[in-house]
Parts: structure tokens; C-alpha cells; sequence
């Protein structure tokens, strides 16, 4: 989870509701462009692990930390880079049609759509 602290606007000892309200819409929509790039990079990153392992299901916590490392995380934010690439892959194996798919028990993991295996 992201925090945003933005410092509200005071002007002659009064709280400026327009110009706070302003900083505060200015600071969230840095935040938003910030995620869409790291999402950007996730998506990157996920894509090249299962390009180099075509068809092997990879367990989420273990993509999770393979794709952190591939962007380069270090113990300072690898736990919310790891928690961001799980969202991604949580998202993306929504529905019939999703990128991604997830199968749980013996042989589960995360697939490709396109590379996952077919069940008789």
C-alpha cells in the first residue's frame, strides 16, 4: 500500500480548502503515473521470466521474487515491489480471456495463457 502526505495550504492562519484540495489532486496524480510506470515495468519483467521459462509453471511467491530482482529491488523495497507484482498477477489471471492463468494442486502455478497445458 502506497502513503501520500501532502502539507495542507494555510494561508493567514486559515486552512485553504481550494489550494489544499489542488496540492492534494496535484500529488495524487504524480502517485497514479508513478504506479502506471512501475506497472509498466512489472508487465516487462513478468513477460521476460516466462519468455526464458516457456511453459514451466512458476509458484507466485517465487515469480514474485524473481521479477523484483529482475527490477532490481533491494531489502528496502523488495517487499513492496514483490506485493506489486502480485497484484499484477492476481489482475491478470481475472477471466477467461486473461493474460495469465493460475492453477493450484500438483503441476500448479502461474502460466502464460498462451503456453499453459492442455488438460484431457
Amino acid at each position: 500500500m502506497d502513503t501520500l502526505t501532502v502539507e495542507l495550504v494555510v494561508v493567514d492562519g486559515q486552512i485553504d480548502l481550494d489550494s489544499s484540495t489542488e496540492a492534494f489532486t496535484t500529488a495524487l496524480d504524480a502517485l497514479v503515473v508513478q504506479r502506471d510506470l512501475a506497472s509498466v515495468g512489472i508487465a516487462d519483467a513478468v513477460a521476460e521470466i516466462f519468455a526464458a521459462y516457456k511453459g514451466t509453471a512458476i509458484a507466485m511467491p517465487t515469480l514474485a521474487s524473481m521479477t523484483a530482482q529482475k527490477l532490481g529491488a533491494v531489502p528496502e523495497n523488495f517487499k513492496t515491489i514483490s506485493g506489486r507484482v502480485l497484484d499484477y498477477v492476481r489482475a491478470n489471471t481475472k477471466g477467461d480471456n486473461s493474460l495469465l492463468v493460475s492453477r493450484k494442486g500438483r503441476s500448479g502455478g502461474v502460466f502464460l495463457r498462451a503456453d499453459a497445458p492442455v488438460q484431457a
